[in-house]
């Protein structure tokens, strides 16, 4: 998967962004919290995703 990325962004003349093992652990390490995982409440999600939209749909600009 690695050598077929490498490829597609080579071809489009782009360098590929190469990741850390450090920052891999880390990100492996937040997927395996509980609250991650398959199946736990993240209706917390959706009410911070329509608070947002309230504020920008409220949003007055200032000059």
């Amino acid at each position: 998967m690695a050598a077929k990325v490498e490829r597609l962004a080579r071809a489009r003349g782009r360098r590929p962004i190469r990741l850390g093992a450090a920052y891999l652990r880390a990100i492996a390490k937040l997927e395996a919290l509980p609250q991650n995982q398959s199946g736990a409440d993240k209706s917390w999600v959706e009410r911070t995703i329509r608070s947002w939209r309230a504020v920008c749909r409220n949003a007055v600009r200032l000059r």
